[in-house]
């Protein structure tokens, strides 16, 4: 039986288009090798996934502030502008997914499936051909239960319809974060490279201890670098924490700009906005490389 596709929206005057990226520019010779360029092709639909095999990711952080949801709106648009049919869902009460991606204010919200709505009856078109939301609201906030498993069932009712779930998370530990951990295939971990996160090594590898206790089964991608600015102290503080942790890193780096700033006050992805700035390339790439690293499971 076929996948059910979810309604399609108009098309974005992005189509198909993308560019070719070069090698990584952080220049630090610790990291790993770079994954490969990024294809150049123009009116194909690359379906990446199996049949019936829906991927469902989580990006969360123990930390605000560090591009979570950026990577999380900007992850989906990339899968979505490339054929995918995408879902994304937004657990954080402060809703910035969701006013990227919501056509107009939702009635129902994560917060109604919580409530024991049909998830298939809360999630609405987005703004964006092959990309759907499911919209959070500061009620998100006021979620309690002790049902961590709430999301995953749910998900499980709809995985004809979509070939990957990016799942935008709160940073604290509430029951809408772990449900969002429990129903993740793979899981995401951004972070911003200056000295305070250094510090901060033991409280991340808290967080990471308790995203596999939650979920035994999860396959942790890595740690995202975002935000990087080239600066020297940054490159120093990557390679201490690459000389430090025992948890894998993303090849892909996520530099700062304006781009990203001016990107939220248009509520438009990188690759529409400003496709040719450095953080529009940076979330191409990331794009290929968590498309490759799902190549590598199956």
């Amino acid at each position: 039986m076929s996948k059910e596709k979810p309604p399609f929206n108009d098309f974005d005057e992005l189509g198909w288009n993308f560019i070719n990226l070069g090698k990584s520019h952080i220049g630090i010779s610790c990291t790993v090798t770079i994954p490969q360029r990024l294809r150049e092709f123009k009116g194909e639909i690359h379906i990446i996934r199996g049949e019936n095999d829906m991927r469902v990711t989580t990006i969360c952080s123990y930390k605000g502030g560090i591009g979570k949801s950026m990577t999380a709106f900007n992850l989906a648009y990339n899968l979505s502008a490339r054929g995918n049919r995408v879902l994304a869902i937004d657990t954080d009460p402060q809703g910035d997914l969701s006013y990227m991606c919501q056509r107009s204010f939702s009635s129902k919200t994560i917060y109604d499936v919580f409530q024991g709505k049909k998830m298939v009856t809360c999630i609405r078109r987005s703004r964006f051909l092959n990309l759907d939301i499911l919209a959070s609201d500061s009620r998100t906030d006021e979620i309690v239960g002790d049902r961590p498993e709430l999301l995953k069932e749910e998900l499980k009712q709809i995985t004809e319809r979509y070939d990957y779930v990016i799942i935008d998370c709160h940073p604290a530990m509430q029951i809408a974060t772990i449900n969002a951990i429990y129903a993740a295939d793979d899981v995401i971990v951004p972070l911003k490279p200056n000295r305070f996160e250094r510090n901060g090594l033991e409280i991340m590898d808290a967080y990471i201890c308790q995203i596999q206790s939650l979920n035994p089964e999860v396959k942790f991608l890595g740690i995202l670098f975002t935000m990087y600015a080239g600066r020297k102290s940054q490159k120093a503080i990557i390679e201490d924490i690459l000389g430090h942790t025992v948890y894998p890193v993303m090849d892909t780096v996520i530099s700062a700009g304006e781009a990203a700033n001016t990107s939220l006050e248009t509520r438009r992805p990188l690759a529409l906005h400003r496709r040719s700035s450095q953080i529009a390339k940076d979330y191409l790439e990331l794009t290929t490389e968590y498309i490759e690293s799902g190549k590598k499971d199956r």
